[in-house]
């Protein structure tokens, strides 16, 4: 994590200016004193290369909620205590945005999310290769769950498939950056974003009205090759 952090400040520190970056935290790595600063020093950084440096939500413990019998006060919990610790050490870059661990979501959670103050998920992978993270249900039960809560939903892009199945959509995000015969795929299609970057503003990414495409990679992605590796964007 320690080389992932130099150099993904390295390069975002390298970005134009009016670039927007959000990182999802679990709020109980923020009990460890040399993350907390690098944070805090990442986002005060920002201010004089103009940039827009949030943070997230990313859990209390990455518990996957999603992937455990319905437990909504035991998830209300862990939400409200991650909210508050994270907005504790980030002041006005804290968002009230919210990323399932591993992106393990159901329906059952979307009031949960609600009450606890978030305002836009960013949790669905719309993917047939992930489908099982919703268990019996589907990505679609899912995403209406969140806006029927009030929930602005900003799902990970996926791509069709090869084979031009309308129901068979490929990841491009994360993971799918480094996995065999994904790879190829996602890197193209974000060559494609990286020409047509954008910097929308907090009421835009909180607007369901807005249409915004997002892309989402792991910081640990930056302790590729020898802490070089950078978005392909």
């Amino acid at each position: 994590l320690s080389t992932a952090w130099d150099g993904f400040c390295k390069w975002t520190s390298q970005l134009g200016e009016k670039v927007n970056i959000t990182i999802f935290v679990i709020s109980e790595q923020l009990n460890q004193p040399d993350f907390k600063a690098r944070l805090q020093v990442w986002l005060e950084g920002g201010r004089s290369l103009r940039q827009n440096r949030w943070v997230g939500c990313h859990g209390r413990r990455h518990r996957c909620w999603g992937a455990h019998l319905p437990n909504h006060d035991g998830f209300v919990h862990d939400l409200i205590i991650a909210k508050d610790k994270i907005e504790s050490v980030a002041g006005t870059h804290a968002k009230p945005w919210f990323r399932a661990p591993a992106g393990y979501i159901s329906s059952w959670m979307a009031e949960g999310i609600a009450s606890s103050g978030f305002t836009v998920d960013t949790s669905l992978n719309p993917s047939w290769l992930t489908s099982p993270k919703t268990g019996a249900e589907k990505w679609g039960d899912v995403r209406t769950s969140l806006k029927n809560a009030g929930i602005v939903v900003r799902p990970w892009p996926c791509t069709p498939s090869l084979f031009y199945l309308p129901a068979t959509k490929w990841p491009v995000n994360g993971p799918a950056l480094h996995l065999p015969f994904l790879s190829r795929r996602s890197k193209a299609y974000w060559n494609k974003i990286g020409t047509a970057w954008s910097t929308p503003s907090i009421q835009q990414i909180e607007s369901q009205s807005v249409d915004l495409q997002v892309i989402y990679w792991h910081i640990l992605d930056h302790a590729k090759c020898s802490g070089k590796w950078s978005p392909p964007v």
